[in-house]
């Protein structure tokens, strides 16, 4: 667990280093960045405190794992110590300059039982800045034990996101569940002619089907439309006609240091245009935003 921790606390440390660069390369970093720069921070000084406490009662796997199946998510088969967890909301969140409610500080124990046996829709009961907040909190838990289950399943870590799982093809995380923030494409050899997935609750990345919707599974080009526009040229926005969701694409292959969830908030205002402008079965607020073309890809 220690080693897996150690991990985490890289690839924060990676984040905050690309979100620096970027800003002195000239990226726009108001607004919505601050609030995450902070989180990481914070989730830094919390996985720095387990590693110097030594804490080990978090979780643990008393079964070895057999085979890779991916039938039901990995993290259901460890044991959870929710009540060790939310005792260190209070020290992750006095780092982070916003006011949050009562309710959240109140009852974490019981929204982290409900998130660990996939009672998501409990997490409605949040507002969208606790919920943020919340799996915030939660990421470097859930990384971790994401990290752990990998190298318990005999796979060897990479350089980065040690907690990949290129074998899964689904459209669902096979390690905790979660759907996919994001998809990105790169370069290298094992990646190369499929679009990567990262998950948005313990940031697992797998290979999944370049041209395929991943909410419905449509496969008919004319009905996955792209757009994108000119000032965030890395990034686009695959748009099913068929169940009108979409999933944002960074194209990592030219730019192959860059790191996708950091390019995925620096492109958050592609996500709010698309809220605006077309018709999808999900929501969100509105703020300015740039003007997309749509380009048939």
């Amino acid at each position: 667990m220690t080693n897996a921790f150690e991990q985490v606390i890289r690839n924060i440390g990676l984040k905050l280093y690309a979100l620096d660069k970027r800003k002195e390369a000239g990226a726009d970093l108001e607004g919505v960045s601050d609030i995450y720069k902070n989180i990481l921070i914070s989730q830094k000084s919390l996985v720095s405190k387990i590693l110097k406490e030594n804490i080990k009662d978090i979780y643990s796997l008393p079964l070895p794992i057999r085979g890779k199946t991916f039938d039901r998510p990995l993290i259901g088969s460890m044991r959870i110590n929710a009540g060790r967890i939310a005792n260190l909301f209070d020290f992750f969140i006095k780092n982070i300059p916003y006011d949050i409610s009562s309710g959240l500080n109140n009852d974490t124990e019981k929204y982290l039982r409900n998130f660990f046996n996939y009672n998501y829709d409990y997490l409605t009961r949040l507002k969208s800045d606790e919920i943020i907040l919340f799996e915030g909190f939660l990421r470097p838990f859930l990384e971790s034990m994401a990290i752990y289950l990998k190298n318990k399943d005999g796979q060897g870590p990479s350089e980065y996101n040690s907690n990949d799982n290129l074998d899964n093809f689904s459209n669902t995380c096979s390690f905790c569940g979660g759907e996919p923030s994001y998809g990105f494409l790169k370069s290298d050899d094992e990646t190369q002619n499929y679009l990567m997935l990262e998950c948005s609750k313990c940031g697992s990345a797998w290979r999944y089907y370049r041209v395929q919707c991943v909410f419905c599974g449509e496969e008919d080009p004319s009905r996955l439309e792209i757009f994108k526009s000119d000032k965030y040229g890395n990034a686009g926005l695959q748009y099913c006609k068929i169940c009108k969701n979409y999933i944002k694409i960074i194209d990592l292959r030219n730019n192959q240091t860059f790191i996708p969830e950091i390019e995925d908030i620096l492109t958050i205002p592609l996500d709010i245009w698309m809220h605006k402008n077309t018709p999808l079965e999900i929501s969100a607020s509105s703020i300015t935003n740039p003007s997309p073309s749509s380009k048939g890809d």
